[in-house]
C-alpha cells in the first residue's frame, strides 16, 4: 500500500485562511451596472404618447422621476409628455450603487387652427404627469397646480402689479395657494361664496376699497419671451447653476422661447433667443465656466432690451449676488424708461447680503417683475424659477380704479384680500409711485492681479466707454482712486494702488482724453470692499481703480449719520432720512469681524456745503456727522 501524505496544522491554516480571503473578496466585490439596452432620442408631436424601454444588467431595480413604484431591469414605460423633456432612468443594485441613463423626448407643438381655451384641461407643464404637476412638500413658492380644495387655501400671493398708461386703474396678478404651494385653479367654481377685496392706502389721503366677486376664470399667459440674464459674480460659488437652470426653465412651452446670456462689464449670449424646445436641448450643453469680473448690471439689462420687441409677452429675469459697479453711465431709471416702452417685466435674483433690497425692489416692481432675495438658500433658485413661470402662465388677475399719483402720494400700499366662510386670506405690496434715485457706492473700472498694475484686456469696454464720455464732455472731470488688496499689504500699498491709478490714467490718455481732465490718488488697502479675502473674488474686488467724478451734479459728497446691526434697521434708518427729505442709502461694511450697515446722505455738490449740512443735522438731530 502506498504512503498517504497529510500536510502539517499550519499549512492546513495557511490554506484555509487563503481561500477564506478570496472568497470575501469576491463576495464584496459586486459585478458593476451596465446598459445593455435604452431608448434614444424620441422625437413625438404634442398629444401623443412614447415608449421608453430600457435594460440592465447587474442591477435590482430602476426608478424613474416623479414616478413612485420600482420597474425591473428589463422593462418599459409609457409617457405623454407636454413639452421636451429628459427623463432619467435610474438603476440600482442591492448595494446601493447606481447607474443614470438619460434618454430625451423632443416635442414638436401640435399644429392646429385654433388655440385650446381652457389652458388647465392641457395641463401646466408636465414631463411625466398627464394634466399638470402638483407639489405634495410644504413650501410658499407657487409649485403646481391643484384642483378640489376650495377649503384648503392658506396663502393668497402677489405675483405681478401693473397701471394704465394714465394711471387709472390698477391690476393685480395674484394666486391663491394650499400648504404646498399649488395655486388652486377651480375656485371660479364657487366664485359666488368668494368675495376680493382689493384696498390702496396712501399716509396722507387715507384708503380706499373695493369690493368683488372672485375672478371667473384663470389668465392665461401665451407666448413667452424669456431671456436670463446670469452674473458671472454667482457662477463663482455656484457650481450646480446649470443644473437649477435645467430643473427651473423645464416650466416653459414648446412656444415659447429662450434666451440665456451672462455678463460681467459685457454680456455674453450663450443662447440667443430661439423656440425653447431647441434652447431647451443646447442648454445641456453649455458650459458657465467662473469668471471674477466686474457687474455692468444697468449697462447690461440696458443693452439687452434692444433685442426685445415691444408689445410682446417678455420677461428678464437676472441672477446675481451685488449691486451695480461698472455701467459708468447708465442709471437704474435709464432701464426702467426703457424697460416699460418694451413693456418688458423685469425679475431679479438677489443671492447673499451684498445686493442692495431697496433698489432691486424698486426696479421690478417699476417694471411690473418681483425681486427674489435670497440670502442664504442658493437652492431655492428652481423654486423662484419655477414660481415666475407658473405664475406668467397661470394666475387670477383684478382690475380696479387707482386713485392716487406721485403728486399726492410718494408710496400706496396695495392689499389684497380673498374671504369667504371657510378662510381669509391675503397680501399686501408697498408700490413706489414717486421716482427714487438711489446711490451707487462705487463705480470700478479695472480690476488687478495681485501685485500687478497693468490693466486686463477684458476692462478695456469700460474704459472705452469712460473715454467716449470724457472726450464728448470736456467739461467733466473725475479723479481715479486706486485700491491695493489686504494680502498686498508686504509691498508699499499705497504706491502700488497709485500706479494702478496711473495706469488707467495713461489708457485713457492715450485714446486721446486731455490729461488735465483726470486727477489720480492711492489710498492702499484702507477701504477694502472685503475685510476677510477668502477667495480670488473678495481678493480681486479689492484691487481695483475706482473712478469719483469732480462735478456738481454728480454730488459726489455723503454725510455719515448712522451705523447700525442689521439691514432690517438700515433700510427703516434710509426711510426715516428720506421722509425728512433727505437723500439716503446704506452700505454694508466690516467692524472687528462683524457685520454692520452705514447710513449716509449723499447729495452734496462739494466739501463745504456737506461740512455745514453736517453740523445743522449733527445739532438738531443729535448726531455724530462724518463727511466723506
Amino acid at each position: 500500500m502506498g504512503n498517504l501524505y497529510f500536510p502539517n496544522p499550519e499549512s492546513m491554516k495557511k490554506l484555509f485562511l487563503i481561500l477564506f480571503v478570496s472568497a470575501l473578496v469576491i463576495s464584496c466585490v459586486s459585478p458593476k451596472i451596465t446598459v445593455e439596452r435604452i431608448s434614444e432620442l424620441q422625437e413625438i408631436e404634442q398629444g401623443d404618447s412614447v415608449w421608453i424601454h430600457w435594460k440592465f444588467a447587474n442591477a435590482s431595480y430602476v426608478k424613474l422621476p416623479s414616478v413612485e413604484r420600482e420597474f425591473n431591469p428589463v422593462d418599459s414605460f409609457l409617457l405623454k409628455p407636454f413639452n421636451s423633456t429628459r427623463v432619467d432612468v435610474t438603476a440600482y443594485n442591492d448595494k446601493g450603487e447606481s447607474l443614470v441613463q438619460s434618454v430625451y423626448v423632443l416635442v414638436r407643438p401640435k399644429e392646429t387652427k385654433e388655440e385650446q381655451k381652457t389652458p388647465i384641461q392641457r395641463g401646466p407643464l408636465g414631463t411625466i404627469d398627464l394634466k399638470g404637476i402638483k407639489n405634495n412638500v410644504k413650501t410658499k413658492f407657487l409649485s403646481g397646480f391643484v384642483s378640489n380644495s376650495f377649503d384648503k387655501a392658506v396663502q393668497l400671493k402677489i405675483f405681478r402689479v401693473s397701471f394704465s398708461n394714465n394711471l387709472d386703474s390698477c391690476s393685480i396678478n395674484f394666486g391663491i395657494l394650499d400648504t404646498a404651494g399649488n395655486l388652486i385653479y377651480d375656485l371660479y367654481k364657487y366664485s359666488s361664496d368668494i368675495k376680493l377685496e382689493a384696498v390702496q392706502e396712501c399716509p396722507k389721503l387715507g384708503l380706499k376699497s373695493y369690493v368683488y366677486a372672485f375672478p371667473k376664470e384663470l389668465t392665461y399667459g401665451k407666448k413667452l419671451n424669456l431671456f436670463v440674464l446670469i452674473d458671472y459674480s454667482i457662477i463663482n460659488f455656484l457650481p450646480d447653476i446649470k443644473e437649477q437652470l435645467v430643473n427651473g426653465l423645464k416650466f416653459l412651452e414648446s412656444f415659447d422661447k429662450l434666451s440665456i446670456s451672462v455678463f460681467g462689464v459685457q454680456r455674453n449670449t450663450l443662447l440667443p433667443l430661439e423656440s425653447f424646445d431647441k434652447a431647451y436641448w443646447e442648454l445641456g450643453n453649455l458650459v458657465f465656466s467662473p469668471k471674477v469680473e466686474l457687474s455692468a448690471v444697468h449697462r447690461t439689462l440696458y443693452d439687452l432690451l434692444d433685442d426685445v420687441v415691444e408689445d410682446e409677452n417678455t420677461a428678464i429675469v437676472m441672477l446675481t449676488n451685488q449691486m451695480d459697479n461698472s455701467s459708468i453711465n447708465v442709471l437704474l431709471d435709464d432701464v426702467i424708461k426703457k424697460a416699460n416702452s418694451k413693456k418688458a417685466e423685469i425679475y431679479v435674483v438677489g443671492l447673499g447680503n451684498e445686493v442692495s433690497i431697496l433698489a432691486y425692489k424698486y426696479l421690478c416692481l417699476k417694471t411690473g417683475g418681483i425681486f427674489y432675495h435670497l440670502p442664504w438658500d442658493f437652492n431655492r433658485i428652481v423654486d423662484v424659477l419655477r414660481e415666475i413661470l407658473l405664475s406668467k402662465k397661470y394666475s387670477y388677475t383684478i382690475t380696479f380704479p387707482f386713485n392716487y399719483n406721485a403728486s399726492n402720494c410718494s408710496d400706496v400700499l396695495l392689499k389684497l384680500r380673498a374671504y369667504s366662510n371657510y378662510y381669509d386670506v391675503s397680501d399686501v405690496i408697498s408700490y413706489p409711485l414717486k421716482e427714487r434715485m438711489f446711490y451707487i457706492n462705487y463705480q470700478a473700472v479695472a480690476l488687478f492681479n495681485e501685485n500687478d498694475t497693468s490693466v486686463s484686456s477684458s476692462f478695456l469696454p469700460v474704459l472705452n466707454n469712460l473715454t467716449n464720455l470724457l472726450r464728448s464732455s470736456k467739461n467733466s472731470s473725475l479723479e481715479l482712486i486706486g485700491n491695493a488688496g489686504l494680502s498686498e499689504s508686504m509691498k508699499n500699498p499705497v504706491e502700488l494702488s497709485l500706479a494702478r491709478a496711473n495706469s488707467v490714467k495713461r489708457i485713457l490718455v492715450s485714446n486721446g482724453v486731455n490729461p488735465s481732465q483726470i486727477k489720480i490718488k492711492g489710498i492702499g488697502n484702507s477701504n477694502p470692499l472685503f475685510m476677510e479675502e477668502d477667495d480670488e473674488r473678495t481678493s480681486w474686488m479689492n484691487r481695483r481703480v475706482e473712478i469719483r467724478w469732480l462735478l456738481p451734479s454728480v454730488y459726489p459728497y455723503t454725510i455719515v449719520v448712522d451705523t447700525v446691526e442689521s439691514e432690517e434697521l438700515a433700510e427703516k434708518k434710509v426711510e426715516n432720512w428720506e421722509k425728512n427729505g433727505f437723500k439716503s442709502y446704506y452700505v454694508r461694511l466690516y467692524d472687528n469681524g462683524a457685520v454692520k450697515y452705514k447710513v449716509v446722505l449723499w447729495g452734496y455738490p462739494d466739501i463745504e456745503k456737506a461740512e455745514r449740512d453736517a453740523k445743522i443735522i449733527s445739532r438738531k438731530y443729535k448726531k455724530a456727522c462724518i463727511v466723506e
